[in-house]
């Protein structure tokens, strides 16, 4: 089979052109004609290499202005973000952005002015009404993961185990939920 990045794609179909009996949807925003409510929240980040700053987790800043997270990744790379702006645009990231990012980051640990910018990007998070995220099935062999929001980086383990315990569940019992219902808020 043969699948491109950003190809539009019935799940339905999908299922069936792959010869599985079930599937998870987790298309974010590409899902918004099955999820009406489904929409965008912009968030920035900036990825940085220093060899100076030792930090072994992800790390939850709440600065007086600028509320961020950083999280350690191999080889002295730090991702820095939390923006949230109300918008699907998926420009590049503002200046007002990435100083924000940065200063909070220098409060943090001076070290990280001396850091190397090594990206700095922007994208639309998938976000419902309420801000929470959604697990639900979505048809026969279909789960379907979404809203993710803000908080993806810090829940994405716990919701790939839930989704997992959930297939399984729904794979001995296939006609115990209705298409529609809500396994997980």
């Amino acid at each position: 089979m043969d699948l491109r990045w950003g190809e539009e794609t019935d799940p339905d179909t999908l299922l069936k052109r792959c010869g599985v009996d079930w599937g998870v949807d987790c298309r974010s925003l590409g899902a918004k004609p099955d999820m009406p409510t489904l929409r965008g929240v912009r968030g920035e980040v900036i990825r940085v290499h220093s060899e100076e700053i030792r930090l072994h987790r992800p790390v939850r800043l709440i600065h007086p202005r600028y509320p961020i997270y950083i999280a350690p990744k191999p080889e002295g790379v730090f991702v820095i973000g939390a923006t949230e702006l109300e918008s699907e645009d998926d420009d590049p990231a503002t200046v007002r952005s990435a100083l924000e990012l940065l200063s909070a980051a220098h409060s943090l640990n001076p070290a990280f002015g001396e850091a190397r910018i090594l990206e700095i990007a922007a994208n639309p998070r998938p976000a419902l009404p309420d801000n929470l995220l959604r697990v639900e099935q979505a048809g026969a062999g279909l789960l379907r993961i979404n809203g993710l929001y803000r908080h993806g980086f810090m829940i994405a383990p716990a919701v790939v185990e839930n989704a997992l315990g959930m297939l399984d569940a729904l794979r001995k019992d296939a006609a115990s939920l209705a298409p529609g219902a809500v396994i997980a808020n």
